[in-house]
This record gives structure tokens, C-alpha cells and sequence, in this order.
């Protein structure tokens, strides 16, 4: 299946800008946002928990310039940020499946394609985790391999996990898993 942010196509694609990907899970305490190019596996996870979360998650949008973006029912109902998508960022945006943003769906995604350390390393960024796990559940369902970006996306959520501030050991621990992620595709 061939959505906007899953054109693999170089003769379809700007070769000046990338072709994100985007999934945000809203709910009343922020928001969750996360961004892939499947076709050069570029990652990028934030969340906004304070101030005037859709701002920052219209700024961090309008840098990136999603071609495509599916969102939880929660912020698929807020008429104001659907709108703002559309109208500021201009990309597709869609509302997919409630239950692929929920932690118990996310995180066995993540401890999938990530590991157990990655994944214990975001549970403090749960609103990532669950638009992470909805990104991954999409391309699962629009994508029939996801092997070829495995390397690059782990380690884009190894260089989003340093982000957080982990300790020495923490990133030997994250480093192993990935490493062990890569060789168990």
C-alpha cells in the first residue's frame, strides 16, 4: 500500500527535502509526536507536556514537513489542531486506530523492533512510546517489509534515547540491545 509518507518512488520524492512520516497521540495531559523518512530511516520522537503543547508540536512540524500524518481519535476530535495541520503543515492527515496508541500495544512494538532497555528507557516519554508504537503498527500494515530501515531507525531511537540524559551505563545497556536488535532481523 502506497500512502504520502510511504512513497519509496525516487522519481516521486523531492531528493532536496525528506519524506516524513508522522504519528501524534493526543490526549488531555499533551502530546506525543513521532517522524520517520522510510526511505532514508530518519527518527525523530518528541512529546509536549506543558505550555501551549499544539504550538510546539505545530513548530516541531513545520521544521520537519510530514507528507502524511495519522493521529489517536483524541486529537482527531480537536477540530482547531486537525485544522492547523492541514492548513500550516499541509500534509495528509488521518485518524487511525485508537488502539494502536495504547502503551499495552506500543511498548511490546518498541521492545520488538528496539529492545527491552529502549523500551524502559521511554516509558517516562509515554505519549513517544505511544505515537512510536502507532508508527510502527501503520508501516506493519502498509508495508509488507520493514527490514531494510530496522538499522537506521534503531539507530535513530538510540540517538533520540541519548536525548534524554542517560547515565554512562544506561547508553552501554542501550547500545547492546540495539546491536542485538540489528542482529536479531
Amino acid at each position: 500500500v502506497v500512502t504520502p509518507g510511504t512513497i519509496m518512488d525516487a522519481d516521486a520524492l523531492d531528493a532536496a527535502k525528506n519524506n516524513y512520516l508522522c504519528a501524534v497521540y493526543a490526549d488531555a495531559e499533551g502530546i506525543g509526536c513521532a517522524l520517520v523518512d522510510i526511505t532514508t530511516g530518519d527518527l525523530a520522537a518528541d512529546q509536549f507536556l506543558r505550555g501551549d503543547v499544539q504550538t510546539e508540536l505545530l513548530n516541531m512540524l513545520a521544521k520537519n514537513q510530514p507528507s502524511e500524518l495519522i493521529i489517536n481519535l483524541y486529537g482527531y476530535e480537536n477540530q482547531k489542531l486537525v485544522d492547523a495541520l492541514k492548513d500550516r503543515i499541509q500534509c495528509f492527515v488521518k485518524n487511525y486506530y485508537d488502539w494502536a496508541f495504547k502503551e499495552q500495544e506500543a511498548y511490546p512494538k518498541l521492545e520488538k523492533y528496539f529492545g527491552a532497555e529502549v523500551v524502559e528507557s521511554l516509558r517516562s516519554r509515554n505519549k513517544c512510546a505511544c505515537a512510536l508504537g502507532a508508527l510502527l503498527q501503520y508501516l506493519e500494515d502498509t508495508q509488507k517489509t520493514l527490514s531494510d530501515s530496522r538499522r537506521e531507525w534503531q539507530e535513530g531511537v538510540a540517538a533520540f534515547v541519548a536525548q534524554l540524559d542517560p547515565t554512562i551505563e544506561e547508553l552501554t545497556e542501550i547500545k547492546t540491545a540495539v546491536s542485538e536488535a540489528v542482529t536479531n532481523c
